[in-house]
């Protein structure tokens, strides 16, 4: 084999080494993106769940006139769940799960 022959097996070595780091350096980024879109989706459903305990006790006390202090929890179909409660007084406290990520909602009237 003469040295030109050497240089370009040496020189396309190089550059495929060069692509395949610039294409696992792309993958990582990717990957961290789509992680940090499904974390948002995740929260965006806990969050709608923690508002609709604190729709769901405000239903409750408006329509039975409850005045005493309560709770209640409900797992939704979307796979979704609430803890809610009622202080008795004008506040609800209200914490939404979905897929291990929890957001809460609190409302005083």
């Amino acid at each position: 084999m003469n040295q030109k022959g050497a240089v370009t097996i040496v020189m396309t070595i190089l550059i495929l080494n060069i692509i395949f780091v610039i294409s696992a350096g792309v993958s990582a980024l990717m990957v961290s993106q789509l992680k940090t879109s499904r974390q948002s989706g995740n929260s965006v459903i806990a969050l709608y769940a923690a508002e609709a305990g604190v729709e769901y006790i405000l239903y409750d006390v408006r329509k039975n006139g409850r005045s005493s202090a309560f709770s209640v929890g409900v797992n939704l179909s979307n796979g979704a769940s609430f803890l809610a409660e009622y202080d008795g007084s004008n506040t609800v406290t209200s914490i939404g799960t979905y897929n291990g990520t929890n957001r809460k909602f609190e409302a005083t009237w």
